[in-house]
């Protein structure tokens, strides 16, 4: 779990930078970005995610990951071929699709292995499937904000 968040704040390769790149591609302001408030939507997917790993056990913490993680393989792999072949989007602004297209299977993998071989009782199988299961669906909450607010026009600031 600590290589999992290695990778993702790596200094190198830091992946708020990478979300950020493909935010300026899309003519986002980036000290305007963050200076401000993110959605609501993404609000409450991180308050949910930092409530789930402070204030409960390391199970919810693990499955809050996998339930995110796990996402992503299938979700970019999907979006991918538009933002290249219909947006012409290059390839460094779309580094945060293709990366986490690959390294989440390997991430959403190491969450479930420490689930499937610590979660000895069925009281913690139960925990981890609620919160692998409340993340994925906070994190559609979060998608559903960004296309709101930027393809529906509806202001959620």
């Amino acid at each position: 779990m600590l290589d999992n968040w290695n990778e993702e704040t790596d200094p190198a390769r830091d992946h708020l930078d990478i979300v950020l790149r493909f935010a300026a591609a899309n003519g986002a302001d980036i000290d305007a970005v963050k200076a401000g408030r993110g959605l609501p939507t993404t609000e409450a997917w991180v308050a949910w995610q930092l409530n789930a790993a402070r204030e409960h056990s390391w199970v919810a913490g693990v499955a809050s990951l996998a339930g995110t993680e796990s996402q992503s393989p299938m979700l970019y792999g999907r979006v991918l071929p538009a933002l290249r072949e219909i947006y012409k989007f290059p390839e460094e602004a779309i580094e945060h699709f293709w990366l986490h297209a690959e390294v989440d299977v390997e991430h959403g993998e190491r969450s479930f292995d420490v689930l499937e071989q610590h979660c000895s009782t069925r009281e913690m199988q139960e925990e981890a499937i609620y919160f692998a299961r409340e993340s994925a669906r906070m994190r559609w909450f979060y998608f559903d904000g960004i296309y709101l607010h930027y393809e529906m026009g509806y202001a959620l600031r």
